[in-house]
């Protein structure tokens, strides 16, 4: 599933859902990642709706693809 994502590389991305946990990214061809809350700001988030939301077009670093999961951050 990795195809040419390679860890620390910057993608762009469109959020397809976003929950209190963080938020699913679609990037590349049919993939998608997930930004956890601890990934959205350097700064504490108490309301992840305060930095992003379903349908925002953002860029995003891969912090890791293992097997489906793909692990991003916009830090």
């Amino acid at each position: 599933m990795s195809n040419s994502l390679e860890v620390g590389s910057i993608v762009d991305g469109k959020v397809i859902n976003v929950k209190p946990y963080g938020a699913f990214v679609a990037i590349g061809d049919n993939q998608k990642g997930l930004i956890h809350i601890s990934h959205i700001s350097g700064a504490f988030v108490k309301d992840i709706n305060d930095f992003i939301r379903q349908g925002d077009n953002i860029k995003v670093k891969v912090l890791s693809v293992e097997e489906d999961k793909i692990a991003l951050s916009l830090k």
